[in-house]
């Protein structure tokens, strides 16, 4: 460190004055070193009085440092002004730690009163307070079984995840504070938690919220569990019993359903809760739904549902009812084929639907499905099933067309393909119009001009028609007409 103008001058020279070089001494120190040395270590000191001991000691370090810097020759690396730091520094910090208090234990600690092994589970605490203000953190410890606690963390968090080792039979655990003076506080201690190491049930998917549902609905599920172990599964709709299923087979699809009954009975846009539990003889495993019914869907009640064999057009009746009374619109299907639709269907009042000959025509033989959808005004949709075997004894066609004048002569020519044991036939007549028409058969006048007889009707006015039919014989192949063609006059 350079000396300072005033130094200079103290020690009887001018600026500038050339003399000989000197060794410095004590006297130099005296003024010198130990003044300078004398304040560094003060400033330290003044900063040690709140920290701790190791805090003091390596700012004194650094003070003696300074001095043997500052004055290399002389007695000065040995400072009484840096001695008096350091022991002023170490009277303060224990001063200090004397008069620190240790903080108070944890508010409280808490523990999953149920685990099992091989879980994950979160260790959380209540804040501890400390009367000198010095609190640094906790120190959580752990018991496994018999042996002894041992600290698993240190810090500042309230909080910690910590794995639980399948096969261990109990676990408990405990807190204490600490603070900057490294006291530390009693323990507050968690009970004695029993680790269940039995595998729960694993139910298949996962909780969800299904979100607005406008009518009944089923969930599928299956179970499985790693012990092969006897599980039963329950589930309930917002606390109460819809299924029990006991003993169930592992694996394996299950329906859970929502039906009518219980889904009309809820409240419109309420949250409601599905909860499936499956347990085992140690453990229980949840999966959790929840949904809103947002809208009842119309109900559909059947007079009949099943006609057996049918050959010909037949009819069913049907009712439509709706919870809240909603305009309800409903169609009959055949496949995607709508064969009937009512825009507004009375409620409450029995309906009846007759197939015309047509849509019964053009049904093919076999098992037939007809739905009954009913529609609300708020979309919500329900369905009815009618079904029927139908027998096919033969086919046909029938054309009419209004005619100016009476037809007099008509051709007629139908590309077809007929079994040996079945019969066809063909027909014109002139009055189409009238309830009972005048049919004259052409079946062995194909592709040739036929004259007819009929001049009389009853309608209003005239009307060309033609019928063409096939009659299916007893244990007969397949027959069929590709195409039919007429003309007249």
């Amino acid at each position: 460190m350079a000396l300072k103008e005033d130094d200079i001058k103290d020690l009887g020279l001018e600026i500038g004055e050339e003399v000989k070089p000197m060794s410095v001494g004590w006297d130099c120190c005296e003024r010198g070193c130990q003044n300078e040395c004398q304040e560094y270590c003060e400033s330290y000191t003044q900063g040690c009085a709140s920290g701790c001991q190791s805090t003091c000691l390596v700012s004194c370090q650094g003070c003696e440092d300074h001095c043997e810097r500052f004055c290399q020759n002389g007695e000065c690396g040995s400072c009484q002004s840096c001695q008096t730091c350091q022991t002023t520094c170490e009277s303060s910090c224990q001063d200090a730690a004397q008069k620190n208090s240790a903080p108070n234990a944890p508010s409280s600690i808490s523990v999953p009163s149920n685990i099992k092994g091989g879980e994950t589970i979160n260790i959380t605490w209540g804040a501890a307070t400390d009367p000198d203000g010095n609190l640094a953190g906790y120190i959580l410890e752990k018991k496994t079984d018999n042996a002894g606690f041992s600290q698993i963390y240190k810090g500042s968090s309230r909080s910690l995840s910590d794995t639980i080792v399948v096969g261990s039979n109990t676990v408990q655990y405990r807190v204490r504070a600490y603070d900057s003076y490294g006291k530390v506080s009693s323990y507050r201690t968690s009970n004695i938690i029993t680790v269940t190491n039995n595998s729960a049930p694993e139910i298949s998917g996962r909780d969800e919220d299904l979100g607005g549902k406008k009518a009944p609905f089923k969930i599928n599920l299956s179970v499985s569990d790693k012990d092969s172990d006897t599980v039963n599964v329950v589930a309930k709709l917002n606390g109460s019993i819809v299924k029990t299923i006991n003993n169930i087979k592992l694996n394996t699809n299950y329906e859970i359903e929502i039906d009518a009954a219980r889904f009309n009975a809820l409240a419109l846009n309420a949250r409601n809760e599905i909860e499936i539990s499956a347990t085992d003889s140690k453990a229980t495993s949840y999966r959790r739904y929840t949904f809103a019914r947002v809208n009842s869907a119309p109900e559909i009640t059947l007079e009949k549902a099943i006609f057996g064999e049918q050959d010909k057009p037949f009819s069913f009746k049907y009712k439509v009812t709706d919870a809240e009374n909603d305009a309800c619109s409903v169609r009959i299907l055949f496949g995607s084929k709508v064969l009937d639709y009512k825009k507004d269907v009375e409620l409450g009042k029995e309906q009846t639907y007759t197939f015309s000959k047509l849509d019964f025509a053009k049904i093919p033989a076999g098992e037939i499905s007809i739905k009954i959808e009913a529609t609300d005004a708020n979309d919500g949709v329900s369905s009815k099933i009618v079904t029927f075997n139908k027998t096919i004894n033969g086919c046909g066609y029938v054309f009419k067309k209004d005619t100016a004048a009476k037809a007099s002569q008509a051709i007629v020519s139908v590309s077809r393909k007929i079994d040996e044991k079945s019969t066809f036939k063909a027909y014109v007549c002139n009055n189409a119009n009238d309830s009972n028409p005048t049919w004259e058969e052409v079946t062995d006048m194909m592709e040739k001009i036929y004259t007819l007889k009929n001049d009389k009707k009853t309608a209003a006015k005239w009307a060309f028609g033609l019928k063409v039919e096939v009659v299916r014989g007893k244990d007969a192949g397949d027959s069929y007409l590709n195409a039919i063609g007429y003309s007249y006059r």
